[in-house]
């Protein structure tokens, strides 16, 4: 199954533990990426599903999430599905 797990690179070392650990896709994740303020994350897996987060950086609360069916198997030769922000439009 597909895991998120935020860190804080500040305090790696050998028993480095994630943050938070979201575990809700099903499958492997193709790709992640966190806004450039930090309020939302968005996920894409091979369970065809993209997943918007929000709350996802306080351990004592669990995640808010959005899911949009995609179909994700984009094929052989094609480059998979990867989100980005708009800066121009950051929510």
């Amino acid at each position: 199954a597909g895991s998120i797990c935020i860190h804080d690179v500040r305090k790696a070392g050998k028993s480095w533990k994630p943050l938070v650990e979201i575990n809700e896709h099903s499958k492997s994740i193709n790709a992640a990426v966190v806004s450039e303020d930090g309020h939302f994350c968005v996920s894409v897996s091979l369970d065809n599903t993209v997943r918007t987060w929000t709350n996802f950086t306080d351990p004592s609360v669990k995640p808010s999430c959005e899911v949009m069916r995609r179909d994700n198997h984009t094929g052989r030769w094609l480059c998979t599905f990867k989100p980005t922000f708009d800066p121009k439009f950051p929510s």
